[in-house]
């Protein structure tokens, strides 16, 4: 029989609290918090308390820097980037209440905006759009 070892269970941690534990004990208090499961602090609110310090110029260098060295890569951006010209992408059939099953299809590379009008091809197991 095994153990499931990840049983913390997920805590919300907010901007205001990252920068109120790095003013009172310091920034690696906030490490220290990052480390524990289950808690956790996503990039934005990082970004969040780092703008929350501006007055102090001192905390805020430093928590960017942890912030930094913790998520190296991330962009700081929700979700998957945008498609490109040759990607190939997946998408999760959705379906409201009672609706016809149906997909969200990014259409920035048609160069369509808001308002715009898109023709749609419905073939048999093939769908084209048209800009």
């Amino acid at each position: 029989m095994t153990t499931n070892t990840n049983n913390a269970r997920k805590v919300r941690i907010t901007s205001q609290q990252v920068a109120f534990l790095a003013l009172t004990e310091g920034v690696g208090a906030v490490e220290t918090l990052h480390g524990k499961p289950g808690c956790e602090i996503a990039p934005a609110t990082f970004a969040a308390a780092v703008d929350l310090l501006a007055t102090q110029p001192e905390t805020a260098m430093a928590l960017a820097a942890l912030a930094d060295s913790l998520h190296p890569e991330s962009s700081g951006e929700r979700g998957r980037p945008a498609a490109k010209v040759g990607d190939v992408r997946s998408y999760k059939v959705q379906q409201v209440g009672d609706s016809d099953p149906f997909i969200r299809l990014p259409v920035s590379l048609l160069g369509l905006t808001k308002g715009a009008v898109a023709t749609v091809f419905f073939d048999n197991g093939v769908i084209r759009v048209k800009a």
